[in-house]
C-alpha cells in the first residue's frame, strides 16, 4: 500500500529547499540591468567578505523563469540566457534589503539540481 504524502507539507519543503539552493548559489542582481551584466557587485562581495549571509522572508518568494540579453562578444553580438530569479532576498545585516538572487538555469534545472537527477 502506498504511503499518503501530506501535500501541504511536501510542498513547503520543496520551497524551503529551492530557496537554500538559491541562497547558496545565487547572485544578486542589480538594480540597473544592462546586456553587459546584472551582477550587483556590492552585495556579492558583502556576502563573501563578512558574516551575513542572505535570507528569505517566510511568505510571498516569487519565482520567474525569464531570458536575459548579455553581452556576448564584439564580433558574434549578444546572446540569450535563460534564468530564474527570485524576489526578493534580504543580507542578514539589512544592508542590502529586498536584492533579487538568480541563477542562470532553468526552474525545471534548478529543481533536477535540487533533486540531484541525472
Amino acid at each position: 500500500m502506498a504511503e499518503e504524502i501530506n501535500e501541504p507539507a511536501y510542498k513547503a519543503q520543496l520551497k524551503k529547499d529551492t530557496l537554500q539552493l538559491l541562497i547558496r548559489k545565487g547572485i544578486p542582481v542589480s538594480k540597473v540591468e544592462s546586456i553587459y551584466g546584472w551582477l550587483d557587485a556590492n552585495a556579492m562581495s558583502h556576502i563573501r567578505n563578512t558574516d551575513c549571509v542572505w535570507t528569505f522572508p517566510e511568505e510571498d518568494v516569487a519565482l520567474e523563469e525569464s531570458e536575459v540579453e548579455t553581452f556576448g562578444d564584439t564580433f558574434n553580438g549578444n546572446r540569450i540566457d535563460t534564468v530564474t530569479t527570485a524576489y526578493f532576498a534580504s543580507c542578514t545585516c539589512g544592508a542590502f534589503p529586498e536584492v533579487p538572487l538568480r541563477l542562470e538555469t532553468t526552474l525545471s534545472d534548478l529543481l533536477i539540481d535540487l533533486f540531484k537527477w541525472s
